[in-house]
This record gives structure tokens, C-alpha cells and sequence, in this order.
């Protein structure tokens, strides 16, 4: 038995040898210098010195990518493939002195990339161009990391590559490249005999000349070391200086236990003759037999079998790790991270071996922690576990790799700036031009104070009462006022700038132009009447005080610095500062964007003040953060000259720092602001203005202020100023009153009293060129009793606009439009009534929606829109459950860097729907470079085309998907998946102050930096700086910006006038201007189209339909749009025979009656109801259209023959008129319908077993019957796929359709019939769905194998068949 071992062993090392193994995984292998395995599993051994295409692609219609082999002194691999269409090579580098043990010889890695330099890996060092970096390091869609010993390169849908740094390399190509491939890896189609097949396409048995077929000509090369023409094996028959019993003896262990429990998955045979030869050249080298049982210990890892405890067996081959590290055989390669884990890639390569963690452990900056001790980020820098930040008044903890916060209430700030910009307690953005006087903000339920906001000269005191205040000039450009209710105002009498602030106390306890301070932006517009306003416009002039100012302003469409010229290039210059270095320590954590762009439209109108004012007002902003930025001193038009005695800081107050707080001490807080003060050392005389030595102060006493040396004499004895107890005796009598800095009942020290000082505050804003000059006028008081909505007269009557009313009789304003006592309105989350004149709402669970559009706007389920520009797959939805629900998405970069469509996963359950093209239709089939989808059977999935959209519908989980087969995506999920979600979509929790949550929870405020936390991939992001300077594509491109401009001002012109009170145009219109700039290289409709379809889709959801497009704008379909997308697709079904449908053939138009079990290809019984063509009166609702729901503008027509056809659509009114119907439903039988023709009234429509025809009303049960239609949902899914489960057996019959016919397939694939569609197709025909055979074997690559195996089993007959529902092979 030994002897014939030995033989078979010796036969081996002579000969290819196949690996015929059920679960090798399709891995092309090189190791030990000389050894190769091809992707189909054959094994030859050549010692070439030479340069070889270690693998190229044959698919011509394809971009090209090789790998080659080059053994040459230097002896490193280079790869080539396509990635972003840039050439690159990767060479092997053998050492051609390397003889007696092979696996000590050097090796590097690189890799070259046309026009991006290149990557060098030597050792575990990577280079890029000459400079080393660390790992993970991402080019493109190319990824490279470190795992335990091994650099793992990968090329997203290409291949992946595992180099252990020493000698062996690993490569596994996507299963798109089944057969697409040659050179010494071989053609990879899943067929051992025709592996060796030469560079001038001969198949050949010979080992040399299919590898020398493959080299490259290298002249120095050749007369360096010269060409072989014929080698000899490392282990002849007759040499007998080689101890042939002691390799054989030694190889023959993988024969053994444990190595034998993987035979079945990957044959021993290539590794026993790579073994043999490695002992023949090494001389029975201990080190060389283990690293040949090493080699066949990784295939059985990679396919799916390591050995954990070989090396126990043979204590030779043991390997000993450092510090806490322990040894694995099977080490995966997407191993657990303290980082948000990325997905892998189709063609991942299972496992490598190693050291590494124990079990349980993650390994984290060289060492193995706990995953309870994994590290946060916060802004880019890593805390260790049980680190403490805080945001705001909040303290996070590092706990596990994520941040837990507490959730106290932080005080809140309301911003009015410039001309007139606010931003809202619960931070969202609006430009109202505040002419009249308004409440700014005001206590909700207690009515303890009102804030008012008047642009104008003060007008009559508001009757009311006032409590303690305290006011304060903090510095000399900046009154501080502060109230013992939480409420403070800081106010810039120079720069246009009021801040008022409010405690947690407050919370969602406000209205007014300041918002609710709840959290939700959604919310902010509360109008009086107690609902939401859409527009800034009706939203301020809902909080209008008199309605004798006149408040019919609408903003002007034109961009200031269109309007003057002349500052136009001053302002976008200086206001650029923003972008830039000097602010730049604060743009992680605030965006600049939205404040370049208020920067720049308030300098073009009023020049050096508002771009003072504007920057002021950002900086005012980074210092929640911390940060501190003195931008003044760069910029010499900001510059604020201070008076002589005092001097300019960013961060300064007065409190403590005046001669009067040395007379009275001061609690003082942490406060503090720009502007001039005193220096160290020196206090702030209030009656001159000026700094004073401590000496030169005034005392205080009583609201009197004595000059140094003054003796003053009271009740309590005489007193005398002394320098040196700070300005008076430390006995000095508390004071009742100090009459310049607070206000307090005259006559009590009750700090609840009240006072007599006017209520009105008056600071006096400059005028600024075009500027109107303007009063800011606020009051704090407190109102007694209820605080009513409108204007009392007469006792009891109240006025309302210009008429009076009974209190119980006031109408309610919303939306532009008026509604008397008990009228309702209905929205998908309220149901309002109108009750003495404001809205009494019942809010009721509702569905929300969430969508994304261009390359990069998106807005959230909670309504937070915002900006993000992503380079990689992102997230926008990720269940909290990992299974539960998921949507990922990535850009499509075409016309050369113009973004045109996005490729779109859904992952609901176990099923994930791939869309990745312009068709509509998710991935099926085969396609290169692209996943394929996996169908779970048991989901309730329909899929549709309706309009310009592609829907997706899981009816069991309440989620919708719309795409426009381009860049938009609405997403709808039902109430249920409230507070479920997170990813760019948001989390669904009805608030938007922590919408930007990264996975690692915490809150952000910068858009770019959310979205890249979000990827769903490792990929090169779009970095915040690169951001920036392509945020506003119209500066990058001037001359397409009146293009632009005039195009986009569509939205803003009468076409949309109708919808403007319903949604506010001014995000929409400023996405417009950027997307319709940046499509300057092709794409310029596609950009500027998808912008107004936004708009249009917005006001269609608020039930506001637009006929916008027009054959010059957006036309579709050349001539006609169907602004509706209508209900649907429905089937029409018969009331006389429930099985019996209306249908129509799409290639000819014919109509006719058919059961749904024999509808065949190109035949379809969807429909979508559509509002009628035809429309004598607007808004008709019983009058419809039917339109093919698979074909767009072709709808079901009365022919002039009188018959049904389907046409598509005409631009005349006989035709609108021949395709519209009257509908009737639950006419003569509940849940039924019939449709008269509204060309021919009086006849209707009916249906037959073999017609469909038109029939005058006749009054009898028959005809009624024959008419009457019931509307089911049509399942728009793909046809005539059968199901099969496959299974591997040892050899099984394959079973063809029906059982009609029986083959055997060498290899044991068995299918069997999981259930059949009604429709039967003649012959033998075996339909597999891609989807089905992915699911079943994504891990063997089987869906690949069986294909070239039926192949081989019927070379003549057999044919693949494929489309978008379905392939089929017979």
C-alpha cells in the first residue's frame, strides 16, 4: 500500500492535477514562487523567470484589466483593472536566485494607476506614489487593509486579492466574470479540461508552452537569464539523491486526519504534488512541508472548512503569537470593527489565517479590546471608553464605540440678522421682511412673557406689567438683557444682529416668529390658528400685531447681486472668508454654506455693514462650540476702532469690570462677547465711558455716584471712599436700587414687583446706502389672564381684518385661504376644526416620506432638508433591527463627472431588490459588475411602472418606493417604522434637532459630515474642504448662471402661483440654480428637469396639481405629460366571470377579454385611473381615464369603428373626449363599477367571453352584469417564473419541466419544482429566476457552474434566455 502511494504521489508531481473539490470557491492561487492553481482547479508547476499575464479578460465589449506575473530580481505582483476608467498594471516579481527554499524569497506588491500614480505593498508597508500611508486606504472603488499577516486589495463587482506578504496570493473573481477570463489563472468558466488554453487561443496539454504563450518579451530579461524552452521537474525518477521515501512519507500526512475531513470539499491532490516539489527542491525542509500543508489548510478555510487543530497535531508546524494574539485558521475578512461595519463585496474571499483576537475581541489600534472598550469619534478625534465630551449642556460618554448622552433640555437661541434671516429656536432658516411689528416669541400655555419685534419707529406702549430685568452693555457694541425667567436678548445696536434666548424651562412652551422650541423644525411655522403656515410670508404675517400695517409683501425673485452689479464681485470675495482657512477649525461642526450664502445677498444690498454683520453673526455661532475666531483682525473693512482706554477682544464682558461693581459686586456667568473693553487691570467709568485706574473710580451709593474723597453721612454713620477696600467701606449698606443697570419695584425689595419704566426699548440701527434706516423694538412683559387672538371691541364683539365678529364666529386663516366655525380640514396626520378662530387639530398616527434628488440634496422623514455630496454606496435608510429594513443608494457619475441616475438596494426582510440601470426593472439576471436580486418567496412584493416612476410596494410592511429611474427617490413607510430607522433619511422620531445622528450616536450639524458617516461602503468620501469648493456649482460655472436663472424661474413665476401658498419654493428654487450650473458638460435638461419635477411633486402631495411641462420645457413623450400619476395599477375584472380580465395586446393596441391564466408575454391587464382627459369642469372626480400602467400616454379609446383600442395620446379634444369615462361606482352591486363613455353617453362598457364592446344602457339584470367591473390591485411582477430548490446530492437527476424529461449533470446539481405559474411553455424548459439561484448559492458560485455544466451536458440544444423577468436554459 505504501509503495503504491508513493507512485501515485510521484505521478502527481509529474502531471497537471485537478482539483476536483464540491467547494473549492473558485480561488486562483500562486505560492511558493512556482505553484499555480487556476480558478477551475488545476494545478501545474513551472519555475518561469519571466513577466506573465497572470490573468486577463477576453470580453472585448468590457474594460479591459490584466493581472501579470513578472519574475524578474525586484520580484513584485502588478494587477490591472479597470477602476474609474483608469489603466492600471500589476506585476510579480520572482527572485531567479531563489532555489533551495522557495518561500524565503522576497516578494512586493504594486500596483499602477494611469494618470493616479501608484501603490507599492513590500512587505506589510504600502506606498503611495513613493509616500507611505496606513491602512485602510481607499483609491476609487478600490480598497486595500490589513488583516493579521495579509494585505487585502479589493476591487468593488471585480475581485478580490489576499497577499500574506511572503510568498502566496490569493485571487477570487465576481461571479460576473464566469468565462470572461484567460491567462495562467485560466478561463474561469467552471471547466477543468480547457484551463491551459494559450495566448493565440490553442488548448493545449503542455505546461510550457501555455505559460511561455503568456509571457511577455522583455529583452534584458532574456539575455539575463534566457528563455526556457525545457525544464526539468524538481523530483525526477531518477534522481536518487533526493530521499523520495522522506517526501512521500511527509506529503502523505495530507492524506491523514485531520486533513482528510476536507477531501470532499477540496482535493489534496494539487497540495501533495506542491508539497512533493517543494521537498525536492528544499531538501526535506521541515519549514517547506509545513508551509505545503499550510497551503491546503487555507483552501479548506477559503471554501468553507478550516481545520482548527492541525497544528496540535503536527507540533512542528506550530506558530506562537505575540501579546494577548491567538492563532486562527480562518480569520474573515470583514472581521468585527469598532468602526460602523461597511458591507463586503460579492466576491469576498472568506477567511485568511493568523493571529489575532480571541473570540469576542475586537482588535483596535494594535491591540485586542472588549468591545465595551472600543473608542468614540468626536469631530474627527478618538476618545478612549469612558471618555467624557459635552455638547451643549449635555455630557456623552464613550460607551462600546458609541456615545450615550444624557437628554436634558439645553437653553435654545433665536437669531435675527441681516435683512431680516432668522433662525428658530429649533434651528430652521427663513428670510422674512419684517415691515410691521410682530410677536417674536411668546410663552405658549402660561402667558408669562412676549417678545416683540418691530422693524420700524416704536409705536404706543403695550399695556402690561414687567419683572426684574436686568440690563447690561456687555461691550461696547453688544446690550445684554437678562430676566429671572430664563429669557435673555443679546442685541448688536451696529451690526443688525438680536439674539434671544431661552432655558430648558420653555421647552415646546413657545409660538411666534422663534418657533416652537420642541425639537421640530416641521413644527416651527405654528401660526395663531394652530396649525403649521407653509411660507415664510404667512407664517410672519401670521404673528402680525396690527393689522392696520399692511402686510401684502412678497419677496422679489432676484438675487440682489443681480440688481447691483457693481457689489456683486465684492460681495462673493469677501464673503468667500467663510470657506476658508480662517474659519475653517469651525466648519466640522457647523456648515458655512447657508451663511457664504446670506453673506453674499446682504452685502450686494447694503456693503460693508451687512458683510460685518454677517460674519459676526457666524462667528457668533462657532463659540457654542468653542470656537473662538477673530476674523476682524484679517479683514481691515470689520476693523472696529476702539476708544483709547479700551481695547478690541473676541471674548470680553463688563460684568465685574466696571467702577460701579466695586461698590456693588456682581454675580457674574461665564458670558461673554466681541467688541471693546477695558484691559486687565482696569474698570469701565459709566459715566464717561472711558477706563479708569481702580483709584479714579466713583462709589455707588443708592443710585448716586460720589466722586473719590466724598464723605457721605446716613442712618448707619458716616462713610468714607478708601482706594483700598475697593471704593468704599466693606461695611457698606446693601443697596435697594441701581437705576442703570437693574429695574425693580420702586416700592418693595420683592423681586416679583413690578415697575413703571417704559416698556419699549428703542436702539436705532444706521442707514446703509440703500438701506431704509430702521428701529428694532422689543418689550418684555407679562400678560394677566387669557391672551386673545384677536382685537376686542365694543365689549363683544372682536375685529377681524376689517370687520367684526362674535367671538364664537371667527373665521381661521391657513394657507392663504379662510375657513368659518366648523369647517374641516383633513391632512394624512390631522384632522382640524375651525373653532373661535384657531384650529382645534387631533393628530393620528401617519405614513412620512423621505427623498433624495440630484447628486445631492435629500430631506428626511422629519422634514430636516439639507445638502450632501457622496462619493460612495450611502444609507439612507438602516433599521435599528439588522435584518429588518435597509435602502442603500450611490451616484452614477456620467458626461463626464455629471451625476444622472442612482443605482438603488432594498433590503425588506430576506429580500434585496437591486435597481441599477435606467430601465425600471431590478436586476434578475446576469449582469457584469452588478448584484443580482435575492426573492424571498414568502414576500408580499409588487413592483410597477406608473408615469415617470418606477413603484416598489411591500404592502405587509407598509413601505413604498418611488424612483424616476434617474436621481429621485421618495421613500414612504407607514407609522409603524416610527423610531425605527436612522441612515440619511433620518430616525423618524417626529423631531429634526437630532436628525443628523451618525451611527455612532451623535448629533452633528454639518451636512457633508453626516452623510459621509452614513456610507455604506469603505470608500474615498467627499471631504468637507473638497465640499466646499463645489457647493455652489453657479460661482464654479458663471457663465451658465443666467441660464440658469432663467430657466428655474419657472418655480417662481404664476405657473407654480397656485402652489406657492402651499409649499415654499425657496429650497426648491436654490437646488435648482446649483443642479442646472453644474450640468455644464451634457445633462443640462436631465439637472434643471428633475429640480421643477421636485417642486411639482412636493405641490402634487399637497394635492396641488401643475401643468408645467410644455413642449419647450421638460417636454415628455415628446407632446403630452400625465400630470397624475393616478391610482393604480388596477385590473379590471369581470363581474360575469371572476376569472375573466380586461387586456390588452401593447404591439398592436388590441383589446380583448382573457383569464389571467392564459395571458401571455406582451399582453397586460394592468391599468392606472387617471383624472379624465377630458375635463369640462375642473376636478371632476367621476371622470377618469385608463391608461396602460406598463406604457405611459396610451390610453383605452373609443375607435371612430366603435370599437376599444389602446392609442397613445393625441393633442385634440375628440380624442380626450373618445378616452374618457364617466365611472359609476357601487352603482347596482357595492365594490363594483361600470364606465360610461363620455363621448357617447349613455353607453358603456362590457365585457363578453370573447369582446370587449360598447353597448347602449339597457335596463336589465344581464347587461348590468356584463358591465360592471370590480378594481383589484395588479401585481405588476415579473411572469412565467418558476421557483426550484437547489440542492447538492452526490449525482441526481435534474428534472425538467413538468417531469416530462430527466438528465444526469456530473457534479450532482438537483432542482426541484418548488411551485409552477399557470402558464405552461411547451417542451422541456427549465426557467430558473437569478434571484432564487443567488439566494441558494451565493457561496459556491453555483448559479455560474450549472449553467457551463448543462452546457457540457447538451452542447447542441441547450440555450440561455434572458430578460427582465426572467432567464430560462433548455
Amino acid at each position: 500500500m505504501t509503495v503504491r502511494r508513493h507512485s501515485v504521489l510521484l505521478e502527481l508531481v509529474l502531471e497537471q492535477v485537478y482539483n476536483v473539490g464540491s467547494e473549492r470557491d473558485n480561488i486562483c492561487r500562486t505560492w511558493g514562487q512556482y505553484h499555480f492553481e487556476t480558478f477551475d482547479g488545476v494545478y501545474y508547476f513551472f519555475p518561469g523567470k519571466f513577466t506573465y499575464d497572470l490573468l486577463r479578460q477576453n470580453d472585448p465589449d468590457e474594460q479591459s484589466f490584466s493581472i501579470q506575473k513578472e519574475q524578474t530580481i525586484n520580484k513584485f505582483y502588478t494587477i490591472c483593472f479597470p477602476i474609474t476608467s483608469l489603466l492600471c498594471f500589476i506585476k510579480a516579481h520572482n527572485d531567479p536566485d531563489c532555489h533551495s527554499f522557495p518561500y524565503s524569497c522576497k516578494r512586493s506588491f504594486g500596483l499602477y494607476f494611469s494618470g493616479e500614480g501608484e501603490i507599492k505593498l513590500q512587505n506589510h508597508k504600502v506606498q503611495h506614489n513613493n509616500h507611505r500611508v496606513q491602512l485602510p486606504f481607499n483609491a476609487g472603488n478600490l480598497q486595500i487593509q490589513k488583516i493579521s499577516g495579509y494585505v487585502i486589495i479589493r476591487l468593488q463587482y471585480v475581485f478580490t486579492l489576499a497577499w500574506d506578504g511572503k510568498s502566496s496570493v490569493y485571487i477570487k473573481m465576481s461571479p460576473d466574470y464566469l468565462g470572461k477570463t484567460h491567462g495562467l489563472c485560466g478561463n474561469n468558466n467552471g471547466i477543468l479540461q480547457d484551463d491551459l488554453v494559450t495566448s493565440y487561443g490553442k488548448q493545449t496539454e503542455n505546461v510550457e508552452e501555455f505559460v511561455n504563450s503568456w509571457r511577455e518579451n522583455i529583452p534584458h530579461e532574456e539575455s539575463l537569464y534566457g528563455v526556457i524552452s525545457f525544464y526539468e521537474p524538481p523530483c525526477p525518477k531518477e534522481n536518487h539523491h533526493v530521499n523520495m521515501e522522506m517526501a512521500n512519507s511527509l506529503c502523505s500526512s495530507l492524506l491523514q486526519s485531520p486533513f482528510e475531513s476536507c477531501h470532499e470539499s477540496v482535493s489534496p491532490s494539487p497540495f501533495l504534488a506542491s508539497c512533493t516539489n517543494d521537498l525536492c527542491i528544499s531538501g526535506i525542509d521541515i519549514a517547506a512541508w509545513c508551509r505545503a500543508l499550510t497551503e491546503y489548510a487555507r483552501a479548506c478555510a477559503q471554501a468553507g472548512n478550516p481545520l482548527p487543530d492541525w497544528r496540535m497535531m503536527y507540533t512542528q508546524c506550530e506558530i506562537t503569537c505575540e501579546n494577548d494574539l491567538v492563532y486562527s485558521e480562518c480569520i474573515n475578512c470583514c472581521p468585527s470593527s469598532c468602526q460602523q461595519r461597511k458591507s463586503c463585496i460579492d466576491n469576498e474571499i472568506a477567511c485568511v489565517d493568523g493571529c489575532y483576537c480571541p473570540e469576542g475581541l475586537i482588535f483596535e489600534n494594535g491591540e485586542c479590546v472588549q468591545p465595551s472598550e472600543c473608542p468614540c469619534e468626536f469631530h474627527g478625534t478618538s476618545y478612549h471608553a469612558g471618555s467624557v465630551v459635552q455638547d451643549q449642556c449635555n455630557n456623552c460618554t464613550c460607551t462600546g464605540g458609541k456615545w450615550v448622552c444624557t437628554e436634558n433640555v439645553c437653553p435654545a437661541e433665536c437669531a435675527i440678522t441681516g435683512d431680516i434671516h432668522m433662525i428658530t429656536f429649533d434651528g430652521r432658516k427663513y428670510t422674512f421682511q419684517a415691515p410691521c411689528q410682530y410677536i417674536l416669541a411668546k410663552s405658549r400655555t402660561s402667558g408669562v412673557f412676549t417678545v416683540t419685534l418691530q422693524n420700524s419707529l416704536c409705536g404706543q406702549n403695550l399695556d402690561g406689567s414687567y419683572d426684574v430685568f436686568e440690563v447690561r452693555k456687555l461691550s461696547s457694541i453688544i446690550l445684554h438683557v437678562k430676566t429671572n425667567i430664563g429669557l435673555q436678548l443679546l442685541y448688536d445696536w451696529s451690526g443688525l444682529r438680536l439674539y434671544l434666548k431661552l432655558d430648558g424651562r420653555w421647552h415646546d412652551d413657545t409660538i411666534g416668529l422663534c418657533g416652537t422650541f420642541n425639537g421640530n423644525t416641521e413644527d416651527d411655522f405654528l401660526s395663531p390658528a394652530g396649525v403649521p403656515e407653509s411660507t415664510p410670508q404667512l407664517f410672519g404675517n401670521a404673528w402680525k400685531i396690527s393689522s392696520a400695517c399692511g402686510s401684502e409683501y412678497f419677496p422679489s425673485s432676484l438675487d440682489p447681486c443681480d440688481v447691483h452689479l457693481q457689489a456683486a464681485s465684492y460681495a462673493a470675495e469677501s464673503c468667500s472668508i467663510l470657506t476658508k482657512e480662517l474659519f475653517a477649525p469651525c466648519h466640522p461642526y457647523l456648515s458655512p454654506v447657508s451663511y457664504y450664502e446670506q453673506c453674499r445677498r446682504d452685502t450686494c444690498k447694503c456693503g460693508q455693514a451687512c458683510l460685518c454683520s454677517a460674519l459676526s453673526h457666524y462667528a457668533h455661532q462657532c463659540r457654542r462650540f468653542g470656537i473662538i475666531i477673530d476674523f476682524r483682525s484679517s479683514l481691515s473693512d470689520c476693523v472696529i476702532l476702539c476708544e483709547d482706554t479700551m481695547e478690541y477682544g473676541t471674548c470680553v464682558s463688563t460684568c465685574g469690570q466696571t467702577c460701579q461693581a466695586l461698590s456693588m459686586p456682581e454675580a457674574c456667568d461665564e458670558d461673554c462677547v466681541e467688541g471693546c473693553a477695558c484691559p486687565k487691570g482696569m474698570f469701565l467709568d459709566i459715566r464717561t465711558d472711558r477706563c479708569v485706574e481702580r483709584s479714579e473710580c466713583p462709589c455707588y451709593f443708592q443710585g448716586i455716584d460720589y466722586h473719590p474723597g466724598e464723605n457721605i453721612i446716613t442712618s448707619l454713620g458716616k462713610w468714607v471712599w478708601q482706594p483700598a477696600l475697593g471704593g468704599s467701606d466693606s461695611r457698606k449698606p446693601p443697596s435697594r436700587n441701581s437705576m442703570s443697570v437693574k429695574i425693580l419695584n420702586k416700592d418693595s425689595s420683592d423681586v416679583t414687583g413690578l415697575s413703571n419704566i417704559p416698556s419699549c426699548h428703542h436702539v436705532c440701527l444706521m442707514s446703509y446706502g440703500c438701506l431704509l434706516s430702521v428701529l428694532l423694538w422689543f418689550s418684555v412683559y407679562v400678560v394677566r389672564g387669557p391672551n386673545p387672538s384677536h382685537i376686542s371691541l365694543h365689549g363683544s364683539l372682536v375685529k377681524h381684518g376689517d370687520e367684526c365678529f362674535e367671538p364664537s364666529a371667527c373665521p381661521c386663516s391657513w394657507k392663504a385661504k379662510e375657513y368659518y366655525p366648523g369647517d374641516i380640514v383633513n391632512s394624512s396626520c390631522h384632522t382640524c376644526v375651525c373653532q373661535h378662530g384657531s384650529f382645534q387639530c387631533t393628530f393620528h398616527p401617519c405614513p412620512a416620506m423621505c427623498t433624495t434628488y440630484g447628486d445631492r440634496h435629500y430631506k428626511t422623514f422629519d422634514g430636516l432638508a439639507f445638502d450632501f455630496v457622496g462619493a460612495c454606496k450611502v444609507h439612507l435608510i438602516k433599521g435599528l433591527s439588522p435584518s429588518s429594513f435597509s435602502v442603500i443608494a450611490e451616484n452614477v457619475n456620467c458626461y463626464g463627472g455629471i451625476i444622472c441616475r442612482k443605482t438603488l438596494s432594498i433590503s425588506v426582510g430576506k429580500s434585496v431588490i437591486i435597481f441599477d440601470d435606467e430601465t425600471g426593472n431590478p436586476n434578475i439576471e446576469f449582469i457584469l459588475h452588478s448584484p443580482m436580486s435575492v426573492i424571498d418567496e414568502r414576500q408580499s412584493l409588487h413592483v410597477w411602472q406608473a408615469g415617470l416612476f418606477t413603484f416598489i410596494h411591500f404592502p405587509s410592511e407598509r413601505i413604498t418606493l418611488l424612483w424616476d429611474q434617474r436621481t429621485t427617490i421618495h421613500i414612504q413607510v407607514g407609522p409603524k417604522w416610527q423610531g425605527q430607522l436612522n441612515g440619511l433619511c433620518g430616525n423618524f422620531d417626529l423631531k429634526t434637532v437630532n436628525e443628523m445622528r451618525t451611527p455612532d450616536n451623535f448629533d452633528l450639524m454639518n451636512s457633508q459630515e453626516f452623510g459621509n458617516s452614513w456610507a455604506a461602503e469603505e470608500c474615498n468620501k467627499v471631504t468637507f474642504e473638497f465640499w466646499l469648493k463645489i457647493k455652489n456649482p453657479c460661482s464654479l460655472n458663471p457663465l451658465r448662471e443666467p441660464f440658469a436663472k432663467k430657466e428655474c424661474g419657472i418655480l417662481l413665476s404664476d405657473v407654480f402661483e397656485d402652489c406657492h401658498p402651499v409649499v415654499d419654493v425657496t429650497w426648491f428654487y436654490s437646488n435648482c440654480l446649483s443642479d442646472t450650473c453644474g450640468c455644464n458638460r451634457g445633462g443640462d435638461c436631465e439637472c434643471f428637469c428633475t429640480s421643477v419635477s421636485a417642486y411639482a411633486h412636493q405641490c402634487c402631495q399637497h394635492g396641488i396639481t401643475i401643468d408645467w411641462r410644455s413642449p419647450r420645457v421638460c417636454p415628455y413623450d415628446c407632446e403630452y405629460f400625465n400630470k397624475v400619476l393616478g391610482k393604480g395599477p388596477y385590473k379590471l375584472v369581470s363581474y360575469l366571470d371572476r376569472s375573466l380580465v380586461l387586456a390588452a395586446r401593447i404591439s398592436d393596441g388590441r383589446v380583448f377579454p382573457v383569464r389571467a391564466e392564459y395571458l401571455i408575454p406582451g399582453d397586460t391587464v394592468s391599468f392606472m385611473l387617471t383624472p379624465g382627459l377630458y375635463k369640462p369642469k375642473a376636478h371632476d372626480r367621476n371622470l377618469v381615464s385608463l391608461e396602460l400602467a406598463e406604457r405611459p400616454n396610451y390610453f383605452l379609446h373609443l375607435g371612430k369603428n366603435g370599437s376599444f383600442l389602446i392609442s397613445k395620446w393625441q393633442k385634440n379634444e375628440e380624442f380626450h373626449s373618445r378616452s374618457t369615462f364617466i365611472v359609476h361606482k357601487n352603482s347596482w352591486i357595492s365594490g363594483y363599477s361600470a364606465f360610461e363613455c363620455f363621448a357617447k353617453q349613455g353607453y358603456f362598457l362590457r365585457i363578453s367571453f370573447s369582446n370587449i364592446y360598447l353597448t347602449r344602457y339597457h335596463h336589465s339584470a344581464a347587461f348590468r352584469l356584463s358591465s360592471l367591473f370590480k378594481l383589484t390591485d395588479s401585481c405588476m411582477c415579473p411572469r412565467n417564473i418558476r421557483l426550484w430548490a437547489l440542492t447538492w446530492k452526490g449525482t441526481v437527476k435534474l428534472h425538467g419541466a413538468q417531469g416530462r424529461s430527466t438528465a444526469v449533470l456530473n457534479g450532482g446539481i438537483e432542482l426541484q419544482r418548488s411551485f409552477f405559474t399557470d402558464r405552461r411553455l411547451d417542451g422541456t424548459v427549465l426557467i430558473l429566476p437569478a434571484a432564487v439561484i443567488l439566494s441558494g448559492f451565493r457561496k459556491y458560485s453555483t448559479r455560474f457552474i450549472l449553467i457551463s455544466r448543462l452546457r457540457q451536458e447538451f452542447p447542441s440544444s441547450l440555450h440561455l434566455i434572458t430578460n427582465s423577468n426572467f432567464f430560462a436554459v433548455w
